[in-house]
């Protein structure tokens, strides 16, 4: 931390310098880390002795911790972070026991070096060697040693054993703090990642002004901290700067003022300054005389010039904020989250001075009160006999804002912690600028969610109380009906719901609910057979998502009514990003084709942006498509850690609220019955669903921030008029690929027209002559970039391919290429978005490969399926011509190599034999430098007519020849690599692999086969092949009892992939390692299934997320390869899988590291 300080403020040079240094020692690698050499070497411990060095933050104070280590001899106290809480550090057995001793809580730290306590002192000259630099002084800047605990003049020696001392002696970080409290300061602000510096400032200065805040929160993206950090300083009256984010508009206004304005490119941002005024209660739109407004209070009346202002520059408000996600979509939708923040903070203001009478003026919890419940305390909610839930890791909670939709609660019946008969009553408000307004109407999702206090009502009745927070809470089931059009602002709805009983099933709790919601008397909606259930992660994890059985699958005849007539003609389709895009801004033709020019439509029927941006692209439309033969799409969505819906449900169990699921799935089907006309610009018209028809919600597996990508599929069931325009469908989402949401006969209508008024639209449309649409990645493409330059930088000249700035690479410098024939997959180079010769971050390439039916991988693969190292190759290979393009080489003096280090993917589909095109979209996501050190991320996506094949992230560094020679290979969590016993080893099975042409990819030869190998299962031709013999087989070892096995393969230099790749830099293709471990799992595939091998064949895994880390290379000089694979999961049903990770070693150092691989059998025909 003292080190990074000194770099960024500029009082030491470049950290290029510090880079170079930490590569050439072993400081970090062997003497602090690692082995702990430094530990071993002051402790005595024996060379043939593990360290085990382990740290733990635990939660008592110095003096308690000092007496309980005092007998344990490699235990030291390494960091006081507060009055209460310490780091201890030391061998792991001993810290262990420490923490028993003290009979503490504690988190153990990992990736720590063993520094802060005497182990440095075998190294202390040459640890402080590595922190001596020119320092110089910085003016107006105080900087503080935490070893002496106070601030101190900065020279090249006084760093350096500022630096050393807290290696050698740790610190006491309150001491530090006060001293800074002493000297005057009052503002603290932590630069570095994470929040736990402030965390550990705010208790120790708890009582005394002061302000600490942090800059990088976990979980939170960094826009939102920032701006947050920005208004809190605002806020406490601390000079900001906005330049940098707003240019000339960047000074923030001192009152709240919000004029009527023709500007479109800004928004102010209010934080602090005088209190908001209060706005005017929002009458309900039915007239409800229960809800007639009152007198306003006296103190109103010197507001009363003020109220109509206010409501209508909120609105105007609301107008210049949409305007302004246009105007910076990525910055905005972070900005729009803080500025939602104050939003709330005035709504509340208004709630708090202006509210809405109810009945008998009583309730029971207000809207603060279920904020608290939400994100704060359930013991200041329920009690102090709820205290310990407090100290769970996780328990119910309602959502944080936004989706924390209890504005009140009126009633709560119930003995509390009972785990009995419960029922309580809530409000919603549906005000008039609330965010979720879809067509002027609360959508189903809200209208749902709404009633969501089912959570509260099933805390106070105790579960959480019993399940300790080990368990958290999932939605499994829901039946809903809708008696009533939508809700709409100034409505407000009542909630009435009932927890029937609790039940247990071994050590799973679940309950059973249902509710009603109304407006008024009337009644809007019905849930009934609600069940809920709480799950540990592991049980989550494997609870196989939703099992379709023969009579689900089975096709059924859709339903169109009498009559029916199609509106426009209909082909398979697929729409881009951008082609949805254009159904946010109205602009039906830009997704739809030119058979919609100039067809317009409602605002009210636009698909929604902002929050409610739910859906990315249709990766297919069918119009005959489905289990009901009458149409079907399948949308997809990206998802994000820091998506809003994650972050708001909930604070502490961040998973996809199920209403919203069925939100995205209501978003794919209109875009279904917009396709087929169902469009129109008429005012006042709005999606609802049909009243009197019942959805039926199974939810078997959540969505959480490690999920990367949803599907939502619909089927068409029925399509009619009643009169107007409706359909029913049926709907499933996957998350990474695994079933885990149905929902059964959803519904929807065009509310506010009529057969008669859309037909009449397409009338004038009849003649109109309609080409196909065609998906945007569709070949051919002219070539930007042909494959005569494609070679050229492969083998040739590189200012041929790129020009006259890469002429010195030509003959005098080199310059990393892209892999020769046979191992090159670009034909050309179709589309290019960012700058050349510019390094940043931006811009999308596409890049095409021809797929030859007889390609020499189809051959030597012996199945019906491209290999997945091609695969691999097809989608990387772009990524490289990317860097090259960008001018990379061109940043350095020196010459730089280029190597994979890693990625995380999922194949949707294999790619069969087909003669097509394939289509690699590429883009830069982040660059980052140290020294002569480049690491690029990117990301992927590999289409084939229009569908998405493959996809992922991606990353390569840029390193010196000197770097690369240093290999330390795979450095974490080796320790848990499965090692099998020596009586496993005597009784494991070991085959050498037989040799079969084509023996490279130029030899024209094939095994005399009797059988179709595509249909039989059979291991790889030589070509491919890149295992010798399987040396070790272990049907039921592996750390699951599933099965192990180690393959060897010999290093042969003269092997024809160190000719392809690279040029002036052989070294064995990263995907033809993942290879090998793949082929170790398809040998367990066959072994295991071989009584399939005349009915089924072999096929990758699909919609499986998987990734693999690279930490070394595999050059000519090495000698062996041994690869690893540990099966992690076979399933039988409905096709045999098998599911394993792995590692890669070469010459004995581990190097690649494989997880979540694998292959199936589908049955031949």
């Amino acid at each position: 931390g003292e080190s990074a300080g000194l770099f960024a403020m500029g009082a030491w040079p470049d950290r290029g310098q510090m880079l170079k240094r930490m590569q050439g020692t072993d400081l970090f690698t062997t003497s602090l880390a690692g082995r702990c050499n430094a530990a071993r070497k002051a402790w005595g411990i024996p060379s043939n002795d593990d360290v085990n060095w382990c740290v733990a933050i635990v939660n008592r104070s110095a003096d308690r911790v000092r007496q309980a280590i005092k007998n344990l001899p490699t235990t030291r106290l390494l960091i006081i972070n507060t009055t209460d809480e310490c780091v201890i550090g030391g061998r792991k057995i001993h810290v262990e026991q420490a923490i028993k001793a003290l009979g503490c809580e504690a988190v153990f730290l990992k990736g720590v070096i063993a520094v802060h306590c005497d182990a440095v002192e075998p190294v202390a000259e040459a640890y402080k060697a590595l922190h001596i630099f020119p320092t110089a002084q910085i003016e107006g800047l105080r900087f503080y040693s935490c070893a002496l605990g106070k601030s101190y003049e900065l020279s090249s020696e006084s760093t350096a054993s500022s630096i050393l001392n807290q290696a050698l002696f740790g610190f006491d970080f309150p001491t530090i703090i006060n001293q800074a409290y002493k000297d005057g300061v009052r503002l603290f602000l932590e630069m570095g990642p994470g929040s736990s510096c402030t965390r550990m400032i705010k208790h120790i200065l708890a009582g005394k002004p002061h302000f600490a805040d942090s800059a990088c929160i976990n979980g939170e993206d960094d826009y939102v901290t920032i701006f947050k950090t920005l208004g809190r300083l605002i806020a406490e009256r601390v000079p900001v700067s906005l330049e940098s984010l707003y240019g000339e508009n960047a000074n923030p206004a001192d009152d709240i003022v919000w004029k009527k304005t023709k500007s479109t490119d800004k928004i102010t941002m209010i934080v602090g300054g005088k209190s908001p005024i209060p706005a005017l209660p929002i009458l309900n739109a039915r007239d409800k005389k229960t809800n007639a407004k009152t007198q306003p209070p006296e103190n109103n009346n010197q507001y009363s010039g003020l109220m109509k202002s206010i409501a209508e520059n909120i609105e105007v408000t609301s107008r210049s904020h949409q305007k302004f996600l246009d105007f910076s979509n990525k910055l905005t939708k972070n900005f729009a989250k803080t500025f939602d923040t104050q939003t709330r903070l005035l709504e509340a203001m208004m709630r708090d001075k202006n509210q809405v009478p109810h009945r008998n003026n009583e309730i029971a919890l207000s809207r603060d009160m279920c904020l608290e419940f939400a994100t704060g305390s359930v013991e200041k909610v329920l009690g102090p006999e709820f205290a310990v839930v407090d100290t769970y890791k996780v328990r119910v909670r309602l959502p944080d804002e936004p989706l924390m939709l209890v504005d009140r609660i009126i009633s709560i019946e119930g003995e509390k912690g009972s785990l009995g008969h419960g029922k309580v009553v809530t409000e919603h408000d549906v005000l008039s600028d609330v965010w979720y307004l879809d067509g002027g109407h609360a959508p189903v999702c809200i209208s749902v969610e709404a009633g969501q206090a089912d959570l509260f009502l099933c805390s106070y009745l105790g579960i959480d109380l019993v399940v300790k927070g080990e368990r958290a809470y999932r939605l499994l089931d829901a039946n809903v009906i809708f008696h009533a059009g939508l809700p709409q602002p100034g409505d407000t709805i009542r909630y009435e719901i009932e927890i029937e009983k609790f039940v247990r099933q071994g050590d799973t709790y679940l309950f059973f609910f249902n509710f009603k919601g109304w407006i008024d008397n009337t009644l809007l909606i019905s849930m009934s057979n609600g069940c809920a259930g709480f799950f540990t992660e592991d049980e989550v994890i494997h609870s196989g998502g939703i099992i379709l059985t023969e009579e689900d699958s089975k096709p059924l005849k859709g339903n169109k009514m009498d009559g029916w007539k199609d509106l426009v003609k209909l082909y398979p389709e697929s729409y881009d990003d951008d082609a949805l895009e254009g159904l946010r801004k109205g602009d039906l033709s830009r997704c739809f084709g030119p058979i919609f020019k100039d067809i317009n439509i409602s605002d009210s029927l636009r698909l929604p942006g902002g929050r409610m941006k739910l859906i990315d692209r249709i990766l297919s439309l069918d119009p005959i498509g489905g289990r009901y033969g009458i149409g079907s799409i399948r949308a997809e969505a990206d998802i994000h850690p820091d998506d809003w819906f994650l972050t708001c449900h909930f604070k502490d169990d961040m998973v996809m609220p199920g209403t919203l699921m069925y939100e995205c799935c209501a978003h794919t089907l209109r875009i279904f019955i917009q396709r087929i006309g169902w469009v129109t610009d008429k005012p006042g018209v709005c999606y609802e669903p049909v009243e009197g028809v019942e959805s039926v919600l199974k939810c078997r597996g959540p969505v959480t921030p490690k999920t990367r990508h949803v599907i939502y599929e619909v089927d068409i069931k029925n399509l009619g008029y009643a009169p107007e325009p409706c359909a029913i469908a049926d709907a499933n989402m996957y998350a990474d690929g695994h079933h885990i949401v149905s929902f059964k006969d959803m519904s929807i209508k065009i509310s506010g027209i009529t057969r008669t008024e859309i037909e009449s639209l397409w009338k004038e449309k009849s003649n109109t002559t309609y080409k196909i649409q065609q998906p945007k990645f569709h070949h051919p493409q002219p070539a930007i970039f042909d494959r005569t330059h494609i070679i050229e930088f492969a083998t040739g000249k590189p200012s041929k391919a790129f020009g006259a700035r890469y002429k010195p690479f030509d003959s005098q410098r080199f310059i990393a290429r892209l892999p020769a024939p046979p191992y090159s997959f670009i034909d050309r180079i179709t589309s290019i978005e960012p700058k050349q010769c510019l390094l940043e971050p931006g811009g999308w390439i596409e890049a095409e490969y021809d797929v030859n039916p007889d390609a020499w991988y189809f051959k030597a693969n012996r199945t019906s399926f491209m290999p997945y190292c091609i695969i691999n190759e097809i989608a990387l290979q772009p990524c490289g011509w990317l860097a090259a393009y960008i001018g990379s080489a061109l940043n350095s003096q020196k010459d730089l190599k280029f190597r994979n280090l890693g990625g995380n993917t999922t194949l949707h589909q294999n790619i069969l034999p087909d003669k097509k095109t394939l289509t690699t979209r590429t883009r830069l996501t982040k660059v980052s430098k140290a020294g002569d050190m480049t690491i690029e991320h990117f990301d992927f996506q590999v289409f084939q007519s229009g569908l998405k094949i493959y996809e992922g992230d991606t990353s390569f560094g840029f390193f010196t020849q000197e770097a690369l020679a240093v290999q330390t290979g795979i450095r974490s969590g080796t320790e848990n690599i499965y090692v099998p016993g020596a009586v496993e080893i005597k009784n494991a099975k070991s085959f050498k692999l037989k040799h079969e042409p084509p023996f490279d990819p130029e030899d024209k030869n094939l095994a005399d086969n009797k059988t179709d190998r595509a249909h039989s299962l059979t291991m790889p031709a030589k070509a491919v092949l890149m295992i010798d013999q399987i040396a070790t087989y272990i049907p039921e070892g592996g750390s699951e009892g599933l099965g192990f096995i180690r393959g060897l393969k010999k290093v042969d230099p003269a092997e024809w992939f160190f000719k392809a790749h690279f040029f002036q830099d052989p070294v064995c293709p990263g995907s033809l390692g993942i290879e090998s471990f793949l082929q170790l799992i398809r040998f367990i595939t066959i072994d295991r299934f071989k009584h399939l091998g005349k009915s089924h064949r072999l096929e990758l895994l699909t919609n499986n997320q998987h990734n693999w880390i690279y930490r070394g290379q595999i050059l000519k000089t090495n000698k062996k390869i041994e690869a690893e694979a540990v099966v992690t999961k076979i399933s039988d049903k409905p096709n045999p899988e098998i599911f394993a990770n792995g590692y890669l070693k070469v010459d004995g150092l581990y190097i690649y590291k494989m997880n979540n691989f694998g292959f199936r059998l589908v049955p031949a025909k």
